[in-house]
C-alpha cells in the first residue's frame, strides 16, 4: 500500500479553523501510520489539538455510536458511561 499523502496545516485549518498545532507534530502523527486513512489521522490530531468541530464529529461518528450499540446490548448505563469516557480519553490523550 502507498502511503497517503501527507496532511497540511492548511487542510487542516480549513476542516476545522480552531486547530493550531505544531505542523512537526501532524508530520510525526502520519509517519507513525503510513496506511492510516488520511481522514482519520488529520480528524485525532484536530482532536488532540481541542478543534471543537473535531471533538463534535468524533462523538457523532464514533462515540455516540458505540453507546447506543452498548446500549442495544443491555449494558448497565453507568459502565456504558465509565467505558465511553474511557475510550474518549485513549482516543484523544492517549494510553
Amino acid at each position: 500500500m502507498a502511503p497517503m499523502p501527507k496532511p497540511s496545516i492548511a487542510e487542516v485549518r480549513a476542516a476545522w479553523p480552531d486547530a493550531h498545532g505544531d505542523p512537526a507534530v501532524l508530520a510525526a502523527a502520519v509517519a507513525l501510520d503510513p496506511g492510516a486513512d488520511r481522514a482519520q489521522v488529520v480528524l485525532a490530531w484536530a482532536c488532540a489539538l481541542g478543534a471543537a468541530a473535531a471533538l463534535d464529529q468524533l462523538e457523532r461518528d464514533a462515540v455516540g455510536p458505540a453507546a447506543r450499540h452498548l446500549a442495544a446490548r443491555g449494558f448497565d448505563p453507568a459502565r456504558i458511561d465509565e467505558a465511553i469516557q474511557e475510550t474518549r480519553v485513549r482516543l484523544i490523550v492517549g494510553s
